[in-house]
């Protein structure tokens, strides 16, 4: 088991991620403690095949006691109660928020080659609401060394690089997170 720590210097926070490949599956089990502009507890954990594709994803807000549990089926997502929601069909990827955990799933699941850019459909997740939408994001490999890799992250009209170690977990989002451990 892999443990990461990243502070988010957005919102004066933490997260503590536990990351565990085992022979057949990834357990990611997380709690982010966010300050500002609202502070709240939220954990999340993920089911991802050893090629790490989302299977279900649960996110809890604790104060408000909110939950969100997502199940992935082919190209389509399907909530707690089983119910297809359509506005996500097609996303393969999930975005929390206020995680650059994030970020390493669709690094890991795919093979990079400097320069190319890939185009992901996102399962965006806003904390501290659980509001759920479909949208476009764009990784570019940038530069790959012996410490890690370089990408731009582009979503919108939003652009910034994101550094990551040899394993594909963040190091910096520069101004967004930092990894402490």
């Amino acid at each position: 088991m892999r443990t990461y720590i990243w502070r988010n210097e957005e919102t004066t926070g933490l997260e503590y991620a536990e990351v565990e490949e085992l022979s057949d599956k990834i357990h990611v089990n997380s709690t982010i403690i966010n300050g500002s502009p609202s502070a709240y507890k939220a954990d999340y954990f993920f089911l991802l095949t050893k090629q790490w594709e989302v299977v279900n994803i649960r996110v809890i807000i604790a104060a408000s006691g909110r939950r969100l549990h997502l199940r992935k089926k082919g190209e389509k997502w399907l909530d707690a109660d089983k119910k297809e929601l359509p506005e996500l069909t097609g996303a393969i990827d999930v975005d929390i928020s206020a995680t650059p955990f994030s970020n390493t799933l669709p690094i890991k699941r795919l093979s990079w080659e400097t320069g190319h850019k890939k185009e992901f459909e996102m399962v965006y997740i806003e904390l501290p609401s659980l509001q759920l939408q479909k949208l476009t994001q764009y990784y570019t490999l940038q530069e790959k060394t012996e410490r890690g890799f370089t990408f731009t992250y582009e979503c919108n009209d939003y652009q910034t690089k994101i550094y990551m170690d040899e394993d594909g977990f963040v190091i910096s989002y520069p101004g967004v997170f930092t990894r402490c451990v």
